[in-house]
């Protein structure tokens, strides 16, 4: 029986490759525009938003990537090989919206998708991908995503549940 963290997994762990998580072949940039929030930077424990009361916490490590404006990520799942990601953040009016790929042995990357980080305090986070329903219909394009999301933006259907973080002490 899968679990609420199968469940996520498929729409944080898996880059978008299993239904609900929007994918793209392009980021919301070209480049690396935004500053990274250094607030999202640490280690964090993460629990789904919908998950069962005896499922153990992912952690979510966040670091500043090597280029400018960039992160690097990992998410480790007990009992499963961590995953890892790279990125760069995004502003779609005043939202911050990571552009996030998979990072696959061989170095291989997976498509684009969108994580709306929100830290609702200095040490609680709110982890969510775009949902693929709702960018279904936009163009496939920076500029058509960018208008997608500026129409949707307090849609909360635009959102999947994704998970709440707590961030580590050290």
């Amino acid at each position: 029986m899968p679990t609420s963290w199968t469940r996520l997994a498929a729409v944080l762990i898996t880059a978008g490759l299993a239904a609900g998580c929007y994918e793209s072949e392009v980021p919301l940039d070209p480049a690396p525009l935004a500053e990274f929030d250094a607030g999202l930077a640490g280690a964090w424990r993460c629990l789904p938003v919908d998950g069962e009361p005896d499922e153990p916490a992912a952690t979510l490590t966040v670091a500043h990537g090597q280029a400018a404006r960039t992160f690097d990520a990992t998410w480790d799942e007990p009992g499963s090989a961590p995953d890892r990601y790279e990125g760069f953040a995004s502003r779609v009016d005043g939202v911050t919206y990571l552009n996030t790929r998979e990072r696959r042995d061989g170095g291989a990357l997976s498509a684009w998708f969108f994580v709306r980080p929100t830290l609702l305090r200095p040490n609680v986070l709110l982890v969510q991908v775009v949902d693929e329903p709702e960018l279904a219909g936009a163009a496939k394009t920076a500029a058509g995503l960018r208008e997608a999301l500026r129409r949707r933006r307090d849609d909360p259907a635009l959102l999947t549940g994704g998970a709440v973080c707590a961030r580590v002490r050290r």
